[in-house]
């Protein structure tokens, strides 16, 4: 990708925000976030008005999308290993590829028109050639693209831990944004961490949804990818690719909300500053495959692709399903809504029975789902409500006296910063004054504990001198596991957690400062920061 237009846009920043804030270093932050705000909203128009070039040309529509069909293999082949791909792209390369993968998304929303002036011809039906005069065109919004998304961050940031963002501007250079130390290189860890972990999918419930949507619909997200073709782009149709797989006209009423929920187009799609807000919202080209347009004679066609259709189906089943967000075309159908509510309910259990089969498997005594606590007799102690509420797991480090009591969090996995500040806030004023209510009840009531798992265990325990731990356990990694007031452990930590004989250890992340001093810092990572920063230690 060219970077030749940082020269002409950055530029212009540099000189808009050397007029407001002259030559010198900033992290005031109100300074910094008015900075920013300026910033992201030049980078957008200037990237509104290079787009409006291109609305409507189904041309430049068919580059994009299969120079994201190109990035959706050559992901694909660096997460298989593939080793001819590696020695083609650098470390920065593929560093950079899932960002350039939403620009290219963003692009193809923004240039999707209601209904092109011109007829679709056979030419570009037909076509499988791609254009290098679209080169320059492209290269351009992925640089503003860029831009506006890694301006968004830095909001995003600053607008989490205030100082964290400078400012400096120069006479003799561009202006740099710059992440403080040690906040960058504590981001960068986080985000690196985040990453590692692999999206979740549950086969069991993948094949329920898909009988489900064949139950309401006549078809399912199993039938779409089967009749996919082979890499590479193509137009064609909306009725004739149904008659392709098989429907007659007949039936069109019934499957068409099926594929409306796979379709974007100019009518469902959201307003371009709201695409580079709202990742995760359904009306975004990632969750809906399908690029639907009209010609000028009112015949409409969808602009489709196998790599862009199986990206999307695997970001509904691992990423939308478990938590409501399927297609509203879908969920007005009762038979799908009702399959979404009752998913929801379970969606925590299936969790726990992961987390089940985890302990299980190492031999630790535990409790899950606890309503009542046995006494003598068989008598029930009702936690839910004479207690702190169910407890969805209790179990035992017998060798070091410790009992560690539960909350589950089957979370929604959260890549993007926009979201970690409302999730961190979430955990922090709902999630923890839960589990802080059941540590502190467990801690004064390890008597009725005891006489629980001595019941149901038959064996004599006692937690007279035992600790007691809260824990999170979660699904996906959050921005709360770094920086909670109680141990936050994904479903992958947890195995390494029994696997290490109940130790799970943070990394102790070092830093030298410009004298070459060095200092430390350890989980929580920034309540830690923050302490330094007070004590006057940063």
């Amino acid at each position: 990708m060219s970077w030749r237009y940082r020269e002409v846009y950055w530029k212009e920043v540099t000189m808009r925000v050397r007029r407001t804030i002259g030559a010198t270093r900033v992290t005031d932050p109100a300074t910094v976030r008015g900075v920013l705000d300026s910033i992201f909203d030049y980078m957008l128009q200037q990237f509104e008005q290079v787009v409006s070039k291109a609305v409507g040309d189904v041309s430049f529509l068919m580059f994009v999308h299969r120079m994201h069909e190109s990035s959706v293999l050559i992901a694909d082949l660096f997460h298989s290993g593939d080793k001819g791909v590696k020695t083609q792209l650098t470390e920065a390369d593929f560093k950079e590829l899932p960002v350039v993968r939403r620009v290219l998304k963003l692009i193809m929303e923004a240039v999707l028109p209601d209904q092109l002036e011109k007829a679709i011809t056979m030419e570009q039906l037909m076509s499988s050639k791609t254009s290098r005069k679209h080169v320059p065109l492209l290269e351009e919004l992925l640089y503003l693209g860029l831009q506006v998304i890694e301006a968004k961050e830095f909001i995003n940031i600053a607008s989490m831990f205030e100082k964290s963002i400078a400012l400096v501007s120069t006479w003799k250079a561009l202006l740099s944004i710059r992440t403080a130390s040690p906040y960058h290189h504590i981001f960068d860890t986080v985000q690196r961490d985040i990453a590692a972990y692999p999206n979740v999918e549950y086969e069991q419930v993948n094949a329920e949804l898909d009988a489900v949507l064949h139950s309401a619909f006549g078809c399912n997200l199993t039938e779409v990818q089967k009749y996919m073709p082979g890499l590479g782009t193509g137009i064609i149709g909306r009725d004739e690719f149904l008659n392709e797989l098989g429907f007659v006209h007949e039936q069109f009423e019934l499957v068409r909300p099926f594929y409306a929920g796979l379709t974007l187009s100019a009518a469902n799609k959201l307003p371009l500053i709201e695409s580079f807000k709202k990742m995760q919202t359904n009306n975004r080209l990632i969750y809906r495959p399908f690029i639907e347009f009209n010609d000028q004679n009112g015949n409409t066609y969808w602009l489709v692709g196998s790599g862009k259709t199986l990206e999307s189906i695997r970001a509904l089943q691992t990423n939308a399903l478990l938590w409501g967000q399927l297609p509203p075309e879908w969920t007005s159908n009762e038979e799908v809504k009702a399959f979404v509510k009752d998913l929801e309910k379970r969606r925590e259990a299936l969790m726990i029975e992961q987390l089940i089969e985890q302990l299980v498997r190492y031999g630790v005594t535990h409790d899950n789902s606890i309503t009542s606590l046995l006494g003598p007799k068989n008598q029930g102690f009702n936690i839910v409500k004479k207690g702190p509420g169910e407890i969805d797991i209790i179990f035992l480090d017998e060798a070091r006296k410790v009992i560690y009591v539960c909350e589950c969090k089957n979370n929604r996995p959260r890549f993007e910063v926009f979201y970690w500040k409302s999730e961190y806030k979430q955990f922090v004023e709902k999630y923890e004054p839960q589990l802080e209510r059941k540590h502190s009840w467990i801690i004064g009531h390890k008597d009725l504990v005891q006489g629980h798992f001595s019941q149901k265990f038959r064996k004599e325990f006692d937690f007279s001198g035992w600790a007691v731990e809260g824990l999170f356990l979660l699904m996906t990694p959050s921005f709360y596991k770094y920086d909670g007031s109680f141990k936050a452990l994904t479903v992958v930590d947890f195995e390494e957690f029994l696997d290490n004989d109940f130790v799970y250890d943070y990394p102790v992340l070092g830093f030298q400062r410009s004298d070459e001093s060095t200092y430390t810092i350890e989980y929580p990572y920034f309540k830690n920061v923050h302490r330094l920063i007070a004590e006057g230690v940063l």
